[in-house]
């Protein structure tokens, strides 16, 4: 009998210390890195700073939207802004901005826009807590929906990396549309436009 209460007693305390561990490894689960606790007050302080500025900043050229996003668990932040402007020179290439970034961009393969061409894209900021030490954040760049429109053509384009990969083609007229897709590749470090689609649409009367 007193061997079966010392097992009792024995399989208790073994329970015991395992929900002990268990609940001691979910605290530590739990717990913000040293990271995270430098973003959030990075985070803080940059929120602080963007909300006593007016978002949209009339001295950028072609800026006509910014969206803020925080994530949830405010591990992330997040920065979307969209231009829009008329192309009046190639000289816009040159100038130090988003604007003539992309620009600059699409003359580097042989895709400026035409001149009166509406061009339109957007650029995605993502911050998040950095994995080296010391640092508040780290974070990614990307342009997204680059395009621009001229006499009912609009050219899109494929940005991945710094690079363009492609681009589509929308053709419309007073009878169809007319939709071209080429990949943007670069054998022996020349640029080839290669064709990959074609399709023509009736327009419904």
């Amino acid at each position: 009998m007193k061997i079966l209460s010392t097992l009792i007693v024995l399989i208790f305390l073994k329970f015991s210390c395992a929900n002990n561990n268990t609940s001691s490894e979910n605290t530590n689960l739990n717990k913000p890195t040293e990271n995270e606790v430098l973003f959030k007050r990075w985070l803080k302080d940059t929120l602080e700073v963007i909300h006593s500025h007016p978002i949209i900043d009339n001295n950028i050229i072609g800026l006509k939207d910014v969206v803020i996003n925080v994530g949830k668990d405010s591990l992330s932040l997040s920065i979307t802004n969209s231009y829009s402007l008329i192309i009046s020179s190639r000289s816009q290439s040159k100038i130090k901005t988003m604007v003539g970034s992309s620009l600059s961009l699409l003359k580097e393969y042989n895709e400026f826009p035409p001149i009166n061409s509406i061009l339109k894209f957007k650029t995605l900021d993502v911050y998040f807590p950095s994995g080296r030490q010391d640092y508040n954040y780290d974070f990614t760049f990307e342009i997204k929906d680059l395009m621009y429109e001229y006499n009912n053509i609009i050219s899109k384009y494929d940005y991945i990396r710094g690079s363009l990969n492609g681009k589509h083609v929308i053709k419309n007229n007073t009878s169809k549309m007319i939709t071209e897709d080429y990949d943007f590749i670069w054998p022996k470090n020349k640029l080839i436009k290669k064709k990959v689609n074609y399709k023509e649409q009736p327009k419904s009367n």
